[in-house]
């Protein structure tokens, strides 16, 4: 897996919006969020011991448990860090998660007039796709800095717009230059 500690930190975040939104219009939370709350601390975990996205924590790999390759399971916790060590682990998924759902709350809240569109539609028509929801509440913000990401790095690969005839075919739409990007051609 190749991915930023920016866009783990946007997955988060979505992830635990379904609870945020849970509590900002029902004022409470169920026990529907279980998994998502388990999906999500395993990540941030996996943040701050595997791939060392931790300042406090610093760059190291820190090995937690040792899987049973044939139940799943944990099989016995082995450690090779002091009980300080563990402590601050926990203390920064717990920064990490906090700072997440915090991020859901607020967009969230910015943006209840969105979500209550959605909820509405959601209601009238089961299921959206992609092109329906960008009808209803625009396009993403995420995407448009994907492609912009995009442009910039296809500009620097092959230098100021100089393009050979193949490359401009790739060029001519968002999803070909992501391709193109993500292929390193």
């Amino acid at each position: 897996m190749n991915i930023s500690e920016r866009d783990l930190h946007a997955r988060l975040t979505f992830v635990l919006g379904g609870r945020a939104a849970e509590k900002l219009i029902f004022d409470e939370l169920s026990a529907g969020a279980e998994n998502d709350l388990q999906q999500a601390t395993k990540l941030a975990r996996r943040m701050v011991t595997h791939w060392g996205m931790s300042e406090r924590i610093g760059p190291v790999a820190y090995r937690t448990s040792e899987e049973h390759p044939f139940l799943g399971k944990e099989f016995h916790e082995q450690r090779e860090f002091s009980e300080h060590t563990a402590r601050l682990i926990d203390e920064e998924v717990a920064r990490i998660m906090h700072t997440a759902d915090d991020k859901a709350k607020r967009l969230l809240t910015e943006n209840r007039d969105v979500l209550e569109k959605l909820t509405r539609k959601l209601i009238e028509k089961e299921m959206l796709d992609e092109n329906e929801i960008e009808q209803l509440i625009g396009r993403s913000v995420n995407r448009r800095e994907k492609f912009h990401e995009a442009d910039v790095r296809a500009r620097t690969l092959y230098g100021n717009g100089k393009r050979t005839p193949r490359l401009n075919r790739y060029m001519r739409n968002p999803t070909d230059r992501m391709l193109l990007i993500c292929k390193g051609r």
